[in-house]
């Protein structure tokens, strides 16, 4: 989504000032800095719980949602892409941490590996899965649904499907 935020921005204040355009791209972004940081440390005290990453994930779903029917009203596309991101980038470690928890030995290191690999090849498809609704629809929508569908999904899935419910992963806790 980071991508086209600034394309999006900018189709939505119909202008070039580029005060708008930074506006969604550096603020938003900063506040997920911070909730990925908090969130983290957060779930370092409490243990890994599974709604500790469906969540965000819900967070995240309901921004992009925002982001998609924002139409030409900019609090609505920044709402919702500060919600995205908050959301976004506190759920990454708490599902890299969900994903190092549930595997041990070879198991882990070929598990991280593949999703790795499988996130990296998604991150690569997926620029040109947005641009190409993008062009057959003529608008940012169907993509951002397609990406907050993807993010609720993740959400119900690591609510329903992890199990290592309650391991703490603390640097003193061995």
């Amino acid at each position: 989504m980071s991508f086209f935020v600034p394309l999006v921005t900018a189709a939505v204040t119909n202008s070039t000032d580029a005060t708008a355009v930074n506006i969604v791209t550096f603020g938003p972004f900063l506040l997920g800095a911070i909730a990925s940081y908090v969130w983290s440390r957060l779930a370092l005290h409490g243990g890994l719980r599974p709604w500790r990453y469906a969540l965000p994930a819900s967070v995240a779903a309901v921004g992009v949602a925002l982001a998609a029917f924002a139409g030409d009203s900019f609090p609505v596309l920044l709402a919702g892409v500060t919600l995205a991101a908050v959301g976004i980038y506190a759920a990454i470690p708490i599902f890299w941490s969900m994903v190092s928890a549930s595997l041990t030995g070879a198991a882990a290191a070929s598990g991280l590996a593949l999703v790795n690999t499988v996130g990296s090849l998604g991150g690569f498809l997926a620029g040109y899965a947005t641009g190409w609704l993008r062009d057959a629809t003529g608008t940012y929508t169907t993509p951002f649904v397609v990406m907050a569908v993807s993010l609720a999904v993740s959400g119900l899935l690591a609510a329903t499907a992890y199990r290592g419910h309650g391991r703490r992963v603390h640097p003193e806790s061995g």
